[in-house]
């Protein structure tokens, strides 16, 4: 099953799925197993407040050294639970427009809550942003928005926990 291509799952079907063992918390064999399929919500173009409350930013705060970041040139900032569809836009505290980003799901699946988009940490300019504090304003097509805080800190640091 491919998500967006061929028939989606519906109510009342069934799937069969197997197990070789417990490990790793997989049922034992022989184990049941009961799946509800639910309606993705948000599907419908209607994204509730409650749904856009569940977007996030992460990592917060960015740390330009962050273990995840494999060089310089390869930071990224990411908006999980996004609409399939919204606009991002990324400010300042003071109010200065320092990104605005269109998002369009990439598979083409326009029927899906939990989508991701990715911030490279360059400006309008094409300049990589400073230490500051941020504003996310994320719109879903049908007007639902949510503001998201979030911040990124430049230094040739790493915080190691012992």
């Amino acid at each position: 099953y491919v998500p967006g291509q061929g028939p989606d799952f519906a109510v009342g079907d069934k799937i069969v799925l197997r197990s070789f063992g417990g490990a790793l918390g997989l049922p034992m064999p022989g184990a049941k197993v009961l799946f509800k399929v639910n309606r993705p919500a948000g599907t419908d173009g209607n994204y509730t407040d409650e749904l856009m409350d569940q977007i996030q930013v992460v990592p917060n705060p960015y740390l330009i050294s962050h273990q995840g970041q494999r060089s310089p040139y390869d930071a990224k900032i990411y908006f999980t639970k996004i609409p399939s569809e919204c606009k991002i836009e990324i400010y300042t505290i003071n109010g200065e427009l320092v990104r605005t980003i269109d998002h369009k799901d990439a598979t083409g699946n326009l029927q899906q809550q939990a989508s991701l988009e990715i911030w490279d940490l360059l400006n309008l300019n094409g300049q990589r942003v400073q230490s500051q504090a941020f504003v996310a304003v994320i719109t879903a097509p049908n007007g639902a928005q949510t503001v998201r805080n979030f911040s990124v800190v430049v230094g040739g640091f790493r915080i190691i926990q012992e």
